[in-house]
């Protein structure tokens, strides 16, 4: 999923990417379409393949998202954006693909822009090969002292906590499937702000439970960002929506749908207990 038709967006690409690419594209996926259509049923943890097979009436399984979450770590709150300092939060790994640098970029124009980027705080929480580019770029745009980075966190308890203390979650990659970080901003109800790339519009709707945003857009990030940390009442309805949406969907599949082979039995008998 996402935007690797955009060769501008993927301009730094290392040597044996660039020669994946046209293999990815012009032969692996016309035979993933190929083995698809013979197939009894199908497979498929992404949303994006999973309506698009629809769509061709296959026979397709999604499985349960596996996150190590369940209702229990739900925190339940009408609204973030309550303390003096507003704090964004990105997580996940630092390379280009991801889209980090242009959330600098938008972040920048918040904090030179706009009031209510003078008490605002970006936290990067993940580690990767672009991390000195979010350094030296910081420093170019004058907001090194605004930005917090973690490096890795585990899954858990810990990481856990950063989405408690934060008060809007920014996802500005150029490809996704869907990604599990999604989920816990959901949990733990802090208003999101994503990319409509995979299957992230095919989960998720603008201004009901989550702000989507056209990839490499700084403007529209910069837009978004700002929208989201002024209004409470879209804060307030985006995290409910999207709250219940894994007490209703989510978390309800993995009470239900105990494991894959009660799925794909179910293909076969849709009777079974």
């Amino acid at each position: 999923g996402g935007g690797w038709r955009e060769p501008s967006k993927h301009q730094k690409m290392n040597l044996a990417r660039a020669l994946a690419y046209p293999v990815n594209r012009f032969l692996i996926d016309p035979m993933v379409f190929w083995v698809s259509s013979k197939a009894r049923f199908i497979f498929t943890p992404g949303y994006d393949l999973y309506h698009k097979f629809k769509s061709l009436n296959y026979n397709v399984i999604l499985p349960v998202p596996l996150i190590n979450l369940s209702r229990d770590d739900v925190l339940f709150r009408t609204d973030t954006c309550q303390g003096r300092e507003k704090r964004i939060l990105y997580v996940g790994a630092l390379r280009y693909a991801k889209g980090i640098l242009i959330l600098l970029e938008a972040f920048a124009r918040l904090k030179h822009n706009h009031t209510i980027g003078s008490e605002t705080k970006l936290w990067i929480v993940g580690s990767g090969e672009s991390e000195s580019d979010i350094k030296e770029k910081a420093r170019e745009l004058q907001i090194s002292q605004d930005i917090e980075l973690f490096g890795h966190i585990p899954n858990g308890s810990q990481l856990y906590e950063f989405y408690r203390q934060s008060d809007v979650f920014v996802l500005p990659s150029f490809s996704e499937g869907f990604p599990r970080v999604l989920y816990e901003a959901m949990t733990f109800s802090v208003p999101m702000i994503a990319t409509e790339v995979g299957g992230i519009p095919h989960f998720l709707h603008h201004l009901f439970d989550a702000y989507l945003v056209p990839l490499g857009s700084v403007d529209r990030l910069e837009e978004a960002i700002t929208t989201v940390l002024s209004d409470a009442q879209l804060r307030t309805r985006m995290i409910e929506n999207a709250r219940d949406l894994m007490l209703d969907v989510i978390f309800k599949r993995q009470e239900t749908e105990t494991n894959l082979a009660h799925q794909v039995q179910q293909q076969f008998d849709p009777f079974s207990p």
